[in-house]
C-alpha cells in the first residue's frame, strides 16, 4: 500500500521551489544555494544604470522592521516585503539567506542583517540609488 504523505513531500518541495524561481528570478534562486554576502560588496559598479530590486523581510511586530519600512518609504525607495511570520514564501527566502534575526534585507546581489541607516544608505548608493 502506497503512503500518499511521503508521495505528496517532493511535489510540496518541487512546487516551492518553483516558486521561487519564478518570483524572484533564476540569479536569486542562485544566490540561495550561496552563503549570503555581507554589507559591503568588493567593487562599484558605475555602469549600472537600473536600481537593483530591494526585498526586505520583516515581521509585524518588529520595530526595527518598522524604521527600514519608514527610511524606505521616506527615500522613495521601492521594495518587496515578505513577513517570515505570514508567508511561507517569506520563510523559506530567510531560512536560504541565513537568517537569524530580523530585519534582513536584500539589494541586488548584498544582503544585510538588522536595521543600520547608514550601511543601507551605501548599499542602495552602490545599487543605482541616488540617495543623500
Amino acid at each position: 500500500m502506497l503512503n500518499n504523505t511521503k508521495a505528496s513531500t517532493p511535489s510540496r518541495i518541487t512546487h516551492i521551489l518553483l516558486s521561487l524561481i519564478t518570483v524572484l528570478g533564476i540569479g536569486f534562486f542562485s544566490l540561495a544555494l550561496s552563503p549570503p554576502v555581507l554589507a559591503k560588496p568588493a567593487t562599484f559598479n558605475m555602469v549600472k544604470a537600473e536600481k537593483s530590486k530591494v526585498i526586505i523581510l520583516t515581521a509585524s511586530w518588529c520595530h526595527y522592521c518598522t524604521k527600514l519600512r519608514q527610511f524606505l518609504n521616506n527615500n522613495n525607495v521601492k521594495f518587496t516585503e515578505y513577513d517570515i511570520e505570514k508567508s511561507n514564501m517569506g520563510y523559506q527566502l530567510y531560512r536560504s539567506l541565513g537568517g537569524k534575526g530580523i530585519p534582513v534585507v536584500k539589494v541586488g546581489d548584498t544582503v544585510l542583517y538588522g536595521y543600520n541607516a547608514d550601511a543601507l544608505k551605501e548599499v542602495l548608493n552602490q545599487n543605482g540609488y541616488n540617495l543623500q
